[in-house]
């Protein structure tokens, strides 16, 4: 048995290691507890800085240590030591964190402090070098999104220009397509190196050569591996796919209602706050900002749909404007709407102007046909190679309703239902978009009688059997709205839909009202035969009537509550059925 090694047991070795893990908590808890006691005690000095640095050298993460030592050197640098001590100091904790993001490169709280450090050294020089820091990480890994920020950072004290920066994404990104940190650092370069006019990132302003050759990239990049999102997600962007007024602060009116004496309601493509609106009533500019939010019932928010009274109590014709301004308080007008309210008659009426044009709301308005149109193309001949990728069919959709929305309804319609086919672990999310498509293609509809064969989107027996209340007959067809059959999973662009009076959901797959409370002036809503379990929005429809939610999965009665005090003429349940007085 001599001068053989002895083997231990499998649990001699736990035993070991258990006892090392012990010793090693014990040391830890005790310099922790020293740590926060001279912390306690306004002890800055070099004893603290040492123990601080002992563990954060093995566990980078702990960021009250980080906050400690930031209260150390500055607590120092208002003492007495010389700039050489000082100038020690920095190099001493620079090394530390270039150490400590060798052990965790993506430490949030070490980049922190380095970046908090050169700050407060503030000395120039010193972050040249922290750009050919940012090259070593990144070769090491490529995805690494908290040296991506940080290299931002360091490139915005002048260490390189953007277009050198432009170049080192492009490298990155033929090195590796799939690189979704250069995608996004190179959107935030492109507007640099090419700003719209309004300065902000909108990149339909590009020149048309430079935009066709950063198509060319990503054309290369999703022919080569079609199902990496990076590369969709930046060409989204880059097409600019999505609600144009997203980009800017630009803000238009969509639809004004009101009612005589009584209140005025606007619907707006961005939220905006309340001081950016302004009332004339036979252009006299009503001084008083006395708007509430219908989305929140609050004033001091950003919103996209506002209601007022009006205090006028005239029975004779006057003329309502409303005005956007463009900035908070300003005088410069974005937008303005004016609707006629004539003479009194003693009917309850709900007036509103003919509003904006959906198209524009659905559609990017700048970004070029034919630039996606030849996209478009492109994507066709993409499908027929993989005709099951998810992400061909999603974008085809969206450059498709770009385009022209109403052309390709069917179409859509059609790669939607495959979508839900291939991809079913996202059924919700694609029956969700399916919902709101369904409904912008009736609004876009409403607009072009010629898809219609009456001009109305609506044409079902009122439940109330008078008709109801008294509208314009030639605003009858944005009065009533029927999306009864459709397959709807939700209720969106509510705020497209003030003002109507008469909507049927009924024979959908809604499960709750949420986004309905938009409705102000609603005095008739059929939502049988859904699944719906949440009404809380119903509280809000104060001008609410006639309600019929017959065949739904409200069983509770704490679901029921929002009718609680409430007075219909007629509300229709399963096995019940509330007549008012």
């Amino acid at each position: 048995m001599h001068g053989r090694v002895k083997v231990r047991s499998t649990a001699e070795q736990e035993e070991a290691k258990k006892i090392q893990r012990d010793k090693k908590l014990q040391g830890y808890k005790l310099t922790i507890a020293r740590l926060q006691e001279k912390r306690v005690n306004g002890e800055f000095d070099d004893e603290a800085l040492e123990l601080s640095s002992k563990l954060l050298s093995s566990n980078p993460d702990i960021s009250t240590l980080w906050i400690y030592r930031k209260e150390i050197i500055e607590n120092l640098s208002k003492g007495d030591d010389s700039q050489g001590n000082l100038d020690k100091l920095y190099s001493q904790e620079l090394s530390l964190t270039e150490s400590c993001l060798r052990e965790n490169p993506k430490s949030y709280g070490v980049w922190n402090h380095r970046r908090w450090l050169l700050e407060f050294k503030d000395c120039d020089s010193e972050w040249c070098r922290e750009l050919d820091l940012c090259t070593k990480f990144l070769e090491l890994d490529e995805r690494n999104f908290h040296c991506w920020d940080y290299r931002r950072i360091v490139v915005n004290h002048g260490t390189a220009t953007s277009r050198e920066e432009f170049e080192y994404t492009t490298k990155q990104i033929e090195n590796n397509f799939s690189n979704f940190s250069s995608w996004h650092y190179r959107s935030k370069l492109l507007t640099s190196i090419h700003p719209a006019k309004d300065n902000e990132s909108d990149p339909s302003k590009l020149n048309s050569s430079f935009l066709e050759d950063e198509l060319e990239l990503v054309r290369n990049a999703y022919y080569t591996d079609p199902s990496d999102q990076s590369v969709w997600f930046y060409h989204r962007w880059l097409l600019g796919l999505r609600t144009p007024q997203s980009y800017n602060n630009q803000c238009e009116i969509i639809r004004i209602c009101a009612k005589r004496n009584d209140h005025i309601a606007v619907s707006l493509t961005t939220p905006i706050k309340s001081n950016r609106i302004s009332l004339a009533v036979n252009e006299e500019v009503d001084k008083n900002n006395d708007w509430n939010s219908l989305d929140t019932r609050s004033r001091n928010v950003s919103s996209r749909l506002w209601i007022r009274h009006l205090d006028s109590t005239s029975t004779s014709p006057y003329k309502i404007r409303i005005s956007v301004l463009a900035s908070n308080n300003g005088d410069e007008i974005q937008d303005s709407q004016t609707l006629d309210i004539p003479e009194d008659d003693s009917r309850e009426i709900v007036y509103h102007s003919d509003g904006l044009d959906f198209r524009r709301v659905f559609q990017p308005a700048d970004t070029s046909k034919q630039v996606l149109q030849t996209e478009l193309k492109h994507l066709k001949e993409l499908e027929e190679i993989e005709p099951d990728n998810k992400w061909i069919i999603l974008t085809t959709i969206d450059v498709m309703r770009a385009v022209d929305a109403v052309a390709y309804m069917v179409d859509v319609e059609e790669k939607l239902q495959k979508l839900i086919e291939i991809d079913s672990l996202r059924y919700n999310y694609y029956k969700d978009i399916q919902s709101k498509y369904l409904i912008e293609n009736h609004l876009l509809k409403a607009r072009i009688p010629s898809l219609n064969n009456t001009n109305k989107l609506l044409d079902f027996v009122d439940m109330s059997g008078d008709g109801g209340v008294c509208m314009k007959e030639d605003h009858k067809s944005m009065d009533h709205v029927d999306l009864s059959g459709l397959g709807l999973t939700r209720l969106s662009h509510c705020n497209l839909l003030i003002g109507i009076t008469h909507l049927n959901i009924s024979w959908n797959n809604l499960t709750t009202l949420n986004g309905s409370r938009a409705l102000f002036h609603l005095y008739y809503l059929n939502a049988d035969d859904n699944s719906l379990i949440d009404i809380s929005d119903i509280r809000y429809l104060s001008m609410l009537k006639y309600l019929s939610l017959r065949h739904n999965c409200l069983q509770k009665s704490e679901q029921l509550e929002p009718l609680d005090n409430r007075s219909f003429i007629e509300c229709l349940m399963d096995g019940n059925e509330h007549i008012g007085d």
